[in-house]
Order: C-alpha cells, then structure tokens, then sequence
C-alpha cells in the first residue's frame, strides 16, 4: 500500500471509529458494554474508536445491533453524501484519468509527489467534512 492510500486508509478508519464512538456514547454505554455485546476486549473498542483497528465485516454486523444502527450508517454514513458528484470531475471519467496520467507522466517526479500529496490532502478535509456534518447530524 502506497502513501496516499495508507492516508485513505486511515481516515476511513478514524471515520469508521468516530462513528462507533458517537453512537456508543448516544446510548450511555461504555466500552465495556460494547466489547461484552460484541465478544471482544474492551481495548479492541478503544482500537477502533480511534481509528488504530479496524473491525472484520463480522464483527461490524454485531457492532451495528448493539449500537442499534443500519450496518449501512456505521460503514459510511448514510445521512451524510460521501462522495461529491461533480460531473465535471467524476473520477471514473475517461478524460479525467487521461488528463491525470498526461500531468503525472510530464512532470518531474518530485513535482508529482507534490500533485500527489496535495490531491491526498483534498481528500482528507473532505473526510473531516464528512465527518463533521456526521457530528453535526448526531447531536
């Protein structure tokens, strides 16, 4: 896994975990009462609350009954649009990839790093938009 993908990675899970926590915290349990519904350590829940762990696809169905959530809410949220859909930079757009290979295949590899870093910090802040309106919607 390459670096902008590890920073993915992680803000997905810091979202998944944020979510967790907030739910768990909604209904007045702790990390012990979740760890006890869900068959797991108590430090297992403080791992995925932060974003440290992430739970396997059977743990996340215990994990969306006992916060009495949709599996569905729990993964990516379901009130809040995780993906903008700007046609003009749809990024499955043949002419989009076409147009960023041509930038990334014409300029310096220390200048591409750079395109690369700042398109992986775009998409962390629209994670934490995300994420805020998610904080936003819950309270």
């Amino acid at each position: 896994m390459n670096e902008f993908e590890n920073d993915v990675r992680k803000q997905i899970d810091r979202a998944l975990g944020e979510r967790i926590r907030a739910r768990r915290k909604e209904l007045g349990m702790t990390q012990k009462d979740l760890a006890k519904e869900v068959n797991v350590s108590m430090a297992a829940v403080s791992l995925w609350e932060k974003g440290e762990s992430t739970p396997g696809a059977n743990k996340l169905e215990l994990i969306s009954n006992a916060l009495k959530c949709k599996l569905k809410w729990l993964i990516a949220g379901d009130d809040v649009e995780i993906w903008e859909t700007d046609e003009s930079a749809n990024p499955t757009d043949p002419d989009d990839l076409s147009k960023l290979r041509l930038i990334l295949d014409l300029i310096p590899e220390n200048k591409r790093k750079e395109v690369l870093a700042f398109a992986a910090q775009k998409l962390a802040e629209h994670f934490k938009n995300v994420e805020d309106g998610l904080y936003k919607i819950k309270k």
